[in-house]
């Protein structure tokens, strides 16, 4: 018998008695990083939701911290019981964002995805003066609104039978929606499918056919099972608007640790200079994922750096540019932190960061830089807009800043600017009280308006929306200046090739994004190995039978496709290195709430075509199927950390294995390790003394279980 609990009461509170909230998501999380239940629901009945690709952002808010939604892929996946079986309800929510087309606030898809689009029941934007909304597949025309594209705005939405109506910042009882009357067929309980309750995202299937994403941000989410009052609507809106809760209960401050809002750690084994239209290539490992495009000859440097790699930049073009957006609009604090090896002295200015503008008509935003004067000196500077003006906090340059690496962070906070080098406390400092003036051009590292360029390495650049303290920041140099990350966790090593001894054969992986890619044997592989191919070095590949569970080994021709997730056997008479360093990185996209990591990647397994033994198991067609598969990334994960996806459905290895659809563990191919099988093989699991490791540029074989046939079946990595 499922018995469903909803707690509901009414609290009197000043002058309205208010229904309780059947949920409440104040998006109050210091971080999100797509773990299940992370979005907390603060009703009490323990409906928390799950971000996909969005997070939290404290630096622009309502009440403390809101949730930033950027557009793409970005959506929190919602309990279906918070609405599932409702008949009147008022949703609210807090909303900045631009709104320049379609975008959704909040979406349920029906149990059976027969409705049009399957809309159960859909709040969207047609722009930023107009609203949409949907019942049960009726959908009302556009409903004109006030606009909404600048600061933040309350929009309220109450559904009473066939009657729907919609209000932007209802501040008083008198305030005014725009109603309309659906069709009769728009009445009744809503009935919303597992998986089919969102924010940010509209769905035209089942938690499928995703389109129409907010780009912005949410706070305070609410939804009622009755519809409230105008006036009622209106404390709650004043209520929040000063920082309280919807009851006018107090807020307690949000006290969370100092994540960086970008971290760029300049780990890629290859930056592509944009040629082919190639952006995002230099990898945010923040919360945020907020990946920059390098530009004109800005490459890594693999042998001189802080902490892993480092970024070179020539002096003369090269630079990096991320574009502008919400998590780099500052208030009132601000930090910086990274470590930069001037090569030369080019006799003009040099930057290392900035994101700035100054004209005769306008002047904005910050930037951290080698200044020259001209002749009589040189100087490293912090600059920052407030209030409409620029201040400096800066030191002479010191000597021998040249050809050695220096540790420089610079700060704002409690109305001071602060400048460090080479220090755990200020070298510099300027007072001067009041807010930052935010630009609107994208971030740069290495230039300033195509002009000032940097000639020397750049690593670890952090950017914070709090301030750091000389404890912090001597916390950071310390264990960035000892080889480890900033948190004094260990960096993972970076595996930029491969090798394969001569007269050999290694079972392979291409850490490549080869999903929608037209890549060959010859293209992957061609410009590295030497000699003739089908002579001097082979790929072969592993094909499966469709009508019973036999495999076999297929050799491909130099023009054949390469597959995503695919493992390969690669032969060479010859002793050779080979690498994947100019193809495009695998693009983290999976949606699953089950990854393990900030992002996720899935990759396709072939489930068994039949489910009864019918041979020689060493032929492959017993009642399982084993999968040939190639790991993907370029740092090792743990195997622990993966995740199978049955049907929709996600399991540890062990619990996949409990379930009966697969082994719990994996085969490698180690040939001369003295655990190694007479095939040359390894096995590990997910319970393993001392760890299993999925290895960059490594294959590995799953074994499937008979119980998968007919199932859609995924293997889901984490980016670690």
């Amino acid at each position: 018998m499922n018995v469903r609990i909803i707690i509901s009461m009414v609290l009197f509170i000043g002058n309205f008695l208010y229904a309780a909230p059947v949920a409440e998501y104040r998006m109050d999380e210091c971080y999100w990083n797509g773990s299940i239940g992370e979005v907390n629901d603060s009703s009490g009945n323990g409906y928390n939701g799950t971000a996909i690709d969005a997070t939290t952002l404290s630096s622009d808010a309502m009440i403390n911290s809101s949730g930033y939604l950027r557009g793409v892929t970005n959506m929190v996946n919602l309990d279906k019981n918070v609405m599932d079986g409702l008949t009147d309800f008022t949703v609210m929510a807090w909303v900045k964002a631009p709104v320049s087309g379609y975008e959704t606030i909040l979406s349920a898809a029906d149990t059976a995805g027969a409705l049009p689009y399957a809309n159960e029941a859909l709040l969207w934007f047609q722009d930023a003066t107009t609203v949409e909304v949907w019942i049960k597949g009726e959908r009302s025309s556009g409903m004109t609104i006030p606009d909404i594209s600048s600061g933040w705005h309350q929009i309220v939405w109450t559904r009473s039978g066939r009657d729907n109506c919609v209000y932007i910042d209802p501040d008083s009882a008198a305030a005014v929606p725009v109603c309309t009357t659906l069709p009769d067929t728009a009445s009744g309980a809503l009935t919303v499918a597992q998986n089919g309750l969102k924010l940010g995202v509209d769905q035209d299937s089942i938690n499928g056919g995703f389109g129409q994403y907010l780009d912005g941000l949410l706070d305070e989410i609410k939804i009622f099972n009755t519809v409230l009052s105008v006036a009622e609507m209106a404390d709650i809106y004043n209520n929040e608007l000063s920082g309280k809760n919807y009851d006018g209960t107090v807020r307690e401050a949000a006290i969370c640790k100092k994540y960086p809002v970008l971290d760029y750690r300049m780990d890629e084994c290859y930056w592509f200079d944009n040629a082919g239209g190639i952006t995002e290539d230099v990898k945010d490992s923040g919360l945020y994922k907020y990946n920059a495009t390098s530009y004109s000859n800005a490459q890594t440097d693999q042998t001189n750096s802080k902490v892993g790699f480092s970024g070179s930049f020539d002096g003369a073009s090269s630079y990096l540019e991320v574009n502008n957006s919400p998590l780099l609009n500052f208030q009132d604090k601000m930090a910086i932190s990274l470590w930069v090896y001037p090569k030369n002295d080019t006799d003009t200015h040099q930057i290392y960061i900035e994101k700035y503008y100054s004209s005769n008509t306008r002047s904005e935003g910050w930037m951290v830089w080698n200044y020259d004067d001209g002749g009589t000196g040189e100087y490293i500077a912090f600059s920052l807009n407030i209030d409409g003006a620029f201040y400096n906090a800066y030191i002479a340059k010191p000597a021998s800043w040249e050809r050695s690496w220096h540790y420089i962070a610079a700060t704002y906070s409690n109305g001071v600017m602060a400048l460090y080098i080479d220090s755990d406390t200020p070298v510099a400092t300027k007072s001067i009280a009041g807010e930052i003036v935010n630009s609107t051009e994208p971030l740069r590292l290495g230039q300033l308006y195509n002009n000032y360029w940097f000639d020397g390495l750049l690593d670890e650049v952090k950017i914070y929306s709090t301030d750091l303290n000389d404890s912090d920041i001597a916390n950071i140099r310390l264990n960035e200046g000892n080889g480890k990350n900033y948190d004094s966790s260990l960096r993972e090593d970076i595996v930029c090739g491969a090798t394969i001894s001569a007269h050999t054969w290694e079972l392979v992986g291409i850490p490549a994004e080869l999903r929608t890619s037209t890549e060959t044997v010859s293209s992957v592989f061609g410009d590295d190995m030497l000699g003739t191919y089908g002579v001097d070095w082979i790929v072969y590949r592993r094909d499966y039978s469709e009508s019973n569970n036999s495999s076999w080994d297929t050799q491909l021709s130099e023009t054949d496709i390469v597959e995503f997730g695919k493992g390969y056997w690669l032969g060479s008479r010859n002793s050779e290195s080979w690498s994947v360093n100019d193809l495009v990185s695998v693009d983290y996209n999976a949606s699953n709430g089950a990854c393990t990591a900030n992002r996720c990647v899935e990759v396709d397994l072939k489930s068994v075509s039949l489910d009864v033994e019918s041979g020689d198991d060493l032929l492959g067609t017993g009642a399982h199927r084993y999968n040939m598969t190639g790991f993907v990334g370029k740092t090792a994960v743990d195997w622990a950390d993966c995740r199978f996806v049955i049907d929709g459905v996600a399991y540890t290895p062990s619990a996949a294995y409990e379930a009966g659809y697969v082994e719990k563990q994996i085969w490698q191919y180690n040939p001369g390790d003295g655990s190694a099988d007479a095939n040359g093989h390894t096995a590990c699991d997910d319970v393993t003394p001392g760890g299993c490791k999925l290895e960059p540029y490594k294959g590995f074989w799953i074994k499937l279980h008979a119980s998968t046939k007919n199932k859609t079946v995924k293997l889901l990595i984490p980016q670690e």
